[in-house]
Parts: structure tokens; C-alpha cells; sequence
């Protein structure tokens, strides 16, 4: 189980410090990890996380490197993969934000594994943004349904359904898992841009409709990780 900050308020209260400071001084950037060692650095959402982690703690740490990230903020790794989706997602100023805002959205000491089966559930069932109003086959509205119900099943009980349901849904597996990360947004420009007349008009509709789906994913899981109860 992890334990976000490793259940250490200061480390917690200055990891936030440090996330305001790089937007307050123009440091955050889209599409570049950054090198923490540099004096010049400027970095992403996991690249400004390696060189906050470089100034407080000295370590040594990629952005790229997710697994060195999440194990030093005590964050679980979906996380910390999530975030940088996220974060690429937004428009550049909302971007520059969503450091600060998630940092301080996760509790000290929590375990918020719980986070990412609700999230999967909303992305995947929710009548409003979901994946499964693009869903227009029955193939594809079963393949939503079987893991959206395995989701359910998970938030209910509080544990993952055993391997071979997984298994036995293998296709509709694939898809959701896709669709948590990109294939929601990917749906969403395609329904919504269908009627485009030429391809400016559906590549401005598109990246429009990946926004406001990034936003919404921002919006949800800053929620569900501020509602999480420390145990």
C-alpha cells in the first residue's frame, strides 16, 4: 500500500511550496521532462515533480522516470502517469496550474488507490461524459458495459475483481483501458467534429473536444482525491 508523502506533512506542505514557485516563476512547460541539474531548467508536470524532489530531497530523479517519481512522493504510480496525461491534455494556462492543484488536492498519509477504479467508473459509465455515449454498436456498448460492471464491482467491494473476470472481458478490458487515458477524448473529437466541412475545422473541433475531456478528467480526480479519508 502507499501512503501519499509518505504520510509526512512538512514533506507534503513544501513539495506544494515548490509547486507554486515553479508556476510562479514561468517554469512549467508542456512537452518537455526538463533536466532537474540544469540551472536553466524548465519541465512538465513529472519533470518540475524530479526537480522539486531534487531541491528538497536530493534526489536524483528523470521525469521520465515515473516509477522513481511516484515511489519518492509517495504517490501510486497510475497517478503519477494520470497526472502527466492530464497535464499534456490542458489548455498551456490551466496546465501551468494543475501541479499546485493536484499536490494539493491528495491528502498526507491516505491511500488513495481507490481513486483510480472510481475514476475508470466515471469515465467509462457516466451518462454525461462517459465513454459509453459514443458507444453506438452493440459490440461496443457490451465491450463499455462488461468493464464498467467490473469497475462497479471493484468500487463496491473495495477489491479488484480476481484476474480471470478481467480476463474473460479481454476485449472490453483493451477498450476501456484505452479509453481511460485517451480513447474518451479521441471519440469525443470524432463525434464531435463528424460534421466538420474541411480538416482545419476538424482538427480546431477535435482538439477542442480533448480539451474540455481533459478538464473533466482534471475535474473529477481532483475531487474524488480531496474526498479520500485518511485510515
Amino acid at each position: 500500500m502507499t501512503t501519499t508523502y509518505h504520510n509526512d506533512p512538512k514533506f507534503r506542505s513544501d513539495y506544494i511550496a515548490e509547486c507554486r514557485w515553479h508556476r510562479e516563476q514561468d517554469l512549467i512547460i508542456q512537452s518537455s521532462y526538463g533536466d532537474p541539474e540544469k540551472s536553466d531548467f524548465r519541465g512538465c508536470h513529472n519533470g518540475c515533480a524530479a526537480h522539486s524532489l531534487l531541491r528538497l530531497k536530493g534526489f536524483k530523479i528523470s521525469g521520465s522516470d515515473k516509477f522513481g517519481v511516484a515511489e519518492a512522493l509517495g504517490w501510486p504510480i497510475w497517478l503519477v502517469r494520470l497526472a502527466e496525461s492530464i497535464f499534456e491534455g490542458l489548455p498551456n494556462k490551466d496546465a501551468k496550474e494543475f501541479p499546485q492543484q493536484l499536490a494539493q488536492a491528495i491528502p498526507c498519509g491516505a491511500n488513495v488507490d481507490m481513486v483510480w477504479p472510481k475514476l475508470a467508473l466515471w469515465l467509462l459509465g457516466d451518462t454525461e461524459k462517459g465513454v459509453i455515449r459514443f458507444a453506438k454498436t452493440d459490440q461496443a456498448k457490451k465491450s463499455v458495459n462488461d468493464v464498467t460492471a467490473l469497475y462497479r464491482e471493484w468500487v463496491d467491494s473495495g477489491v479488484s475483481p480476481a484476474i480471470e473476470k478481467w480476463r474473460a472481458a479481454a476485449a472490453a478490458y483493451a477498450y476501456a483501458n484505452a479509453a481511460a487515458y485517451a480513447a474518451a477524448a479521441a471519440a469525443a473529437a470524432y463525434a464531435y467534429a463528424n460534421a466538420a466541412a474541411n480538416a482545419a475545422a476538424y482538427a480546431a473541433a477535435a482538439a477542442d473536444a480533448r480539451r474540455t475531456h481533459w478538464k473533466a478528467t482534471r475535474d473529477k480526480l481532483l475531487n474524488l482525491l480531496a474526498e479520500t479519508s485518511i485510515t
